[in-house]
């Protein structure tokens, strides 16, 4: 016997199912290397705020002109630090919509074979009833002819007693 067209969905289904979970997974670590990135860029952008204002504080105090160039150059370098910084965040949040749309296609692919599955064991459901109604209904006439045979047959025996 054949196996049914479910069955042979099953595996199918078990697929994508998988793929699903793993799209999911990818989204799931794509948020987290987001939240990481964000995290970074404002303890960077933190400490330059406390850079500036201990600079700041400063600048009542005679500073000489060694130390001033260090500072700005420092704060040169912290500033091209966080645009990098702000660079991951744009790549990590482009990548996690990447990986979101990935999830909701492959979420949106396992519930049609989900529902294509469901449809089938239906079809065959409704199948197997409308055979057992049709052996039902061959019985009951194999029943009523046989009762008439039987009644005709009583008739004719009765007949000759």
């Amino acid at each position: 016997m054949l196996m049914q067209r479910s069955q042979r969905m099953k595996p199918v289904v078990d697929v994508a199912r998988r793929r699903e979970e793993n799209r999911l997974r990818d989204y799931g670590q794509g948020r987290q290397r987001l939240e990481d990135a964000l995290h970074k860029l404002q303890q960077l952008e933190s400490y330059r705020e406390e850079y500036a204002e201990r600079l700041r504080g400063q600048g009542a105090q005679t500073v000489d002109l060694v130390q001033l160039q260090s500072a700005r150059h420092f704060m040169t370098r912290l500033n091209e630090a966080i645009r990098q910084q702000q660079l991951e965040v744009d790549r990590q949040t482009a990548g996690l919509e990447s990986c979101r749309t990935a999830w909701l296609e492959s979420r949106q692919h396992s519930h049609d074979l989900d529902d294509l599955a469901c449809r089938y064991q239906r079809e065959e459901l409704s199948l197997l009833e409308r055979k057992a109604q049709a052996r039902a209904d061959e019985l009951a006439a194999q029943r009523l002819v046989w009762t008439r045979q039987n009644a005709s047959a009583a008739v004719l025996n009765g007949d000759r007693a």
